[in-house]
């Protein structure tokens, strides 16, 4: 419990409150309520995105998704951080967690064991900063078994809904090995999509290169387009009546266009 005073109180256990993502999913879908729902996550957002989505299974009130640059097994994917030119990403991403963490360290104050303000303001890794703080906040014991349980690659196969997943092979921040090939091979709502080269969300395509529109901003709204259509088609979601055309019909004119 954070108070005006400082931090006090750990829950030794994962933390029971709904998520923030499954709130504003609710808040979206109470208030469009005649609207599919779409998503697309990025990075360590993928992944938080793809948990959500096996949480909820059937009950999603998302229609359809796409996940891109998910690191997937975070265990795995802080250990490659640890390796070669990665502890640059780690350093980098590292001192950003530091200024955010400094800009509200009066909340900290007087903050008692297991948290670690001095740590997570001198932190130079993620985990570092994760197991001063994050870990402690959410009530796990160890920076592992957070890792553990957050990762998406052991849930992924309880996916419900039309889901792709783009992934670069290069990629040092979610690297090849931590992507469940054989879990979203089996499950027949996933689909995974790499490309040999791209980085971490690095995709570049046309004569713009980086400073045009990613290449995995296409194949993403095509996929969302064409899974809307198909749950139409198949009844999966209600058709509905606006302005003289079916909102099967609008997707798919969309799509074409």
């Amino acid at each position: 419990m954070v108070g005006r005073g400082g931090v006090e109180g750990v829950v030794r256990r994962p933390h029971p409150r709904p998520s923030l993502l499954s709130l504003v999913v609710a808040h979206l879908a109470a208030r469009h309520p005649a609207s599919p729902l779409l998503a697309a996550g990025y990075s360590l957002g993928a992944n938080i995105l793809v948990h959500y989505l096996a949480e909820e299974g059937e009950a999603c009130r998302i229609a359809a998704a796409v996940s891109m640059c998910n690191p997937f097994d975070l265990v795995l994917s802080d250990a490659n951080f640890q390796t070669g030119f990665n502890r640059v990403y780690d350093w980098n991403l590292a001192a950003s967690l530091r200024g955010i963490f400094q800009r509200h360290a009066g909340l900290w104050e007087g903050a008692a064991a297991p948290f670690d303000p001095a740590r997570a303001a001198a932190a130079t890794t993620i985990r570092d900063f994760d197991d001063a703080i994050t870990r402690v906040s959410f009530g796990f014991a160890s920076v592992d078994e957070y890792y553990a349980r957050a990762s998406s690659a052991s849930v992924v196969g309880k996916v419900r809904i039309p889901l792709l997943c783009l992934q670069a092979e290069d990629d040092p921040i979610a690297p090849a090995a931590a992507i469940p090939t054989a879990a979203l091979a089996l499950n027949p709502h996933t689909l995974l999509a790499t490309t040999e080269r791209g980085g971490h969300l690095g995709w570049c395509a046309g004569p713009a290169g980086a400073a045009g529109a990613p290449w995995c901003d296409a194949p993403a709204v095509e996929f969302l387009y064409s899974a809307l259509l198909e749950l139409y088609r198949d009844g999966r979601l209600p058709a509905r009546k606006e302005g003289g055309a079916q909102a099967s019909e609008r997707v798919e004119a969309a799509r074409v266009a």
